[in-house]
């Protein structure tokens, strides 16, 4: 293998190719719907972010321009939240979390 492998090993990395498991047709439509199962609850995540702020329970970056301020910032799979400095608002975003997480 080159050096630029993806499965070359270097001093601080091992890495190896997994076996590919049996796995039925149901469990292969099931990964396929994955994406758009995680799409659906990230758009849930953020209709409850504004509805939150609306209510004043949470408050965002930069709320003299966006009602509400910038709450969360999605690419991917990756979330990025922002809040004022109010430790209030940031044990109801908390809660939030929590409430989403069960």
């Amino acid at each position: 293998m080159c050096e630029g492998s993806a499965f070359a090993t270097n001093l601080y990395f091992a890495s190896y190719k997994m076996k590919r498991q049996n796995t039925c047709r149901l469990c292969l439509n099931k990964r396929k719907n994955f994406p758009l199962l995680f799409n659906l609850v990230a758009d849930i995540f953020t209709r409850m972010l504004i509805k939150a702020a609306r209510s004043n329970l949470v408050s965002g970056l930069m709320p003299q321009v966006i009602e509400g301020g910038i709450i969360s910032l999605q690419y991917a799979d990756d979330t990025l939240l922002f809040l004022e400095n109010d430790i209030e608002k940031a044990n109801n975003l908390k809660w939030l979390l929590l409430f989403m997480n069960k």
